[in-house]
């Protein structure tokens, strides 16, 4: 059995020099890049501002195609999806029957809640005979 990870591309949207990415590729047979868009970043905060703006979410969408574009150019490709990285991550986790999931933890409050949200969820769905982490890269 080959040994997958996936990596949980967030804030690093590139190839070039990314450390998270090289150690996944060493350390694995197969690896399934994924990107999610949170709905949560486009929401309004608390104060009633938009919380990402026109000209960013133009920038984070072109950044997006880019990676997938740039892994493709390596015959691989970029899994995409809408909607909270806490209920879409797991069931990829069981569904390609992931080993390990890689991502980098960001700084801020909200993404870190996010990712130990994710961490738990992955750590608590699965099988028990099979090894779940959720790496921290910094």
């Amino acid at each position: 059995m080959s040994k997958k990870i996936l990596v949980w591309f967030r804030n690093d949207l590139r190839l070039h020099d990314n450390e998270m990415l090289v150690e996944a590729i060493a350390k694995s047979d197969e690896i399934l890049p994924v990107y999610c868009f949170d709905p949560r970043h486009f929401e309004l905060t608390n104060y009633h501002s938009i919380k990402t703006g026109a000209k960013r979410t133009q920038f984070l969408v072109e950044s997006v195609a880019a990676l997938r574009q740039s892994l493709q150019g390596y015959g691989g490709d970029l899994l995409i999806l809408k909607g909270k990285p806490e209920e879409l991550l797991p069931a990829l986790v069981s569904e390609y029957e992931i080993a390990e999931v890689y991502h980098h933890r960001e700084v801020a409050s909200e993404e870190t809640v996010v990712s130990t949200h994710v961490e738990d969820l992955v750590e608590t769905e699965s099988e028990p005979e099979t090894f779940h982490r959720s790496y921290a890269l910094q």
